[in-house]
């Protein structure tokens, strides 16, 4: 995993300016610390990547609210060609929460709005811990058919992971 070339400054500038225009400037954030620790997961458990860390570093942390903000954060990413890592909780133990290419490292952690629990299916969005969509679905005397191995995961790390948890072999 070596870094790929960081994005332009005035890009990321500008993408700042956008984002913080449309969704509050409280979403956004340049700060060194926070940049650098939310642009590390926990790959440095992988001997054979271990060698390779750090990786990348983001240019800047947004935190969107909703699933509608991230849609607006990304559509932003997209038109001035600025790199997306997105990251729930940074469990992940493969590098998949390194900004390799520098660029917009999107924190789902506010999102977790658990929308629907059917009786076949649950709505949610990608910052929901699984513990907690978990919780919800015994509320309505419903389980997940599948769950993984660190009940802290958020669900769009999970899904973004693999899905590997147990169970997902059949479900």
């Amino acid at each position: 995993m070596t870094a790929l070339p960081s994005v332009a400054t005035d890009r990321i500038s500008e993408f700042v300016d956008r984002v913080a225009r449309d969704l509050g400037g409280g979403t956004v954030s340049m700060d060194p610390v926070r940049r650098e620790r939310l642009s590390v997961d926990w790959a440095h458990m992988s001997p054979i990547l271990q060698e390779l860390l750090p990786a990348g570093l983001a240019d800047v942390v947004v935190t969107p609210r909703s699933a509608d903000e991230i849609a607006v954060v990304v559509a932003h990413a997209y038109d001035l060609e600025v790199p997306v890592t997105a990251r729930g909780t940074g469990l992940g133990n493969y590098g998949q929460a390194i900004p390799l290419a520098g660029g917009v490292l999107v924190d789902v952690s506010e999102c977790r709005r658990i929308l629907v629990v059917g009786d076949d299916e649950v709505t949610a969005e990608a910052g929901v811990r699984m513990r907690d969509l978990e919780d919800a679905t015994r509320r309505h005397g419903r389980e997940l058919l599948m769950f993984p191995s660190t009940k802290g995961s958020t669900l769009g790390g999970f899904l973004a992971g693999g899905s590997g948890g147990t169970g997902s072999l059949r479900f």
